[in-house]
């Protein structure tokens, strides 16, 4: 099992800082959210070569970066964007440029407005343009594409291979629909597994569960990672803590060392 964690548990900390911390607790992997303004750590030119560099020396992977594009019709700018990204991805060695689906609607009762063939068509485009640079486009279960049964009919739209899929585990969930349905209709579109726990609301209305430290929620993890395994996916497990918008989980942790050391022993347990 290989394991990472994604920085946007610590934005705004130097890399060195994070590369010691994953160092320092055996990740194979960093997920680099990106700065709002694009950038990995803040850097550019010489900065981001230093960076993947020494990621590199270290031996840990830049599993992906973390884009904050999302996507629910074809957009230049959006394309745009992705370019930028894709252009960082190969300076850094990342594999993934992660994008969203959809749109970002809080209750069932609200109307989740997208064009399925426009979305079709900027992945189209953007999968080339992540070829073009050694890349690929990953789209997180996220919005209304959360559960897989939505998001494999946006897939079946596109037919390119360096198009895949994160799996949130807790958003297909939260959608009503089971690990075992999701993923039999993801099977061999996995890249890559962001893992979070939470509970479900008091409100039926309301789509986003209660976020919780791991083990502590509703979501049947061990369930979902023994699937997983079983299916032969080979990807990352990576830790995404959301303290950076998520209230209920901002004030657990003291330190990302903290955090990683929970982490690891959360997934110790579940090996055992």
């Amino acid at each position: 099992m290989k394991t990472a964690f994604s920085t946007v548990a610590c934005m705004g900390s130097g890399w060195e800082s994070v590369l010691a911390w994953a160092d320092a607790a055996r990740q194979d992997a960093v997920e680099i959210r990106l700065e709002s303004d694009g950038s990995a750590f803040g850097a550019s030119g010489d900065g981001v070569k230093e960076i993947a560099d020494g990621f590199r020396q270290a031996g840990i992977a830049i599993s992906d970066i973390g884009t904050s594009i999302r996507f629910s019709e074809y957009s230049e700018e959006a394309l745009k964007r992705a370019e930028q990204a894709a252009a960082l991805a190969e300076q850094l060695g990342a594999v993934g440029i992660r994008v969203f689906p959809g749109s970002f609607v809080k209750r069932f009762s609200e109307k989740a407005e997208h064009d399925l063939m426009g979305m079709a068509r900027f992945l189209r485009r953007a999968s080339e343009i992540a070829k073009s640079h050694g890349t690929q486009i990953w789209i997180e279960t996220h919005n209304e594409f959360s559960a897989g049964k939505a998001m494999r009919r946006l897939l079946d739209l596109i037919d390119r291979p360096n198009v895949k899929v994160i799996w949130d585990l807790i958003h297909p969930i939260e959608y009503g629909e089971s690990p075992e349905e999701t993923l039999e209709y993801l099977s061999g579109f996995i890249a890559h597994v962001h893992v979070k726990d939470g509970k479900r609301p008091d409100d039926p209305d309301r789509i986003d569960w209660t976020y919780t430290k791991l083990g502590e929620g509703g979501l049947p993890i061990k369930r979902m990672i023994d699937l997983l395994e079983g299916s032969g996916y080979s990807g990352y497990y990576s830790l995404e803590w959301e303290n950076a918008w998520r209230p209920e989980i901002r004030n657990i942790y003291r330190s990302i060392p903290e955090l990683l050391s929970d982490w690891n022993a959360f997934l110790t347990a579940l090996r055992n």
